[in-house]
């Protein structure tokens, strides 16, 4: 999966929650639970904001009409857009 991002701090943010949710980092996953199967949602820690925009784009839960050209700049959009890109991959598409 090549990442979307071309300025570095974009870039950087996307991979690192990228890996956070590929490792089962803390800032994704609740630490005493991360053994637990992937598929169970108790297992989302939405403690932070750019936790709580990852899942949102991992469930796919917000209308693609809300994201605009401006909207795209925001490291919301990266967390978001980075658990899209997962669940996406986990289902197997590109």
């Amino acid at each position: 999966m090549t990442n979307p991002f071309r300025q570095r701090d974009r870039a950087r943010l996307y991979a690192a929650m990228v890996k956070e949710y590929r490792e089962r980092g803390p800032v994704l996953f609740y630490p005493h639970l991360r053994e637990e199967p992937l598929n169970t949602n108790v297992l989302r820690h939405p403690g932070n904001s750019w936790a709580g925009w990852f899942w949102r784009g991992f469930a796919d839960s917000l209308p693609a009409t809300m994201w605009d050209a401006g909207s795209k700049q925001q490291f919301t959009y990266v967390c978001y857009r980075a658990g899209r890109d997962m669940a996406l991959n986990e289902e197997g598409k590109p």
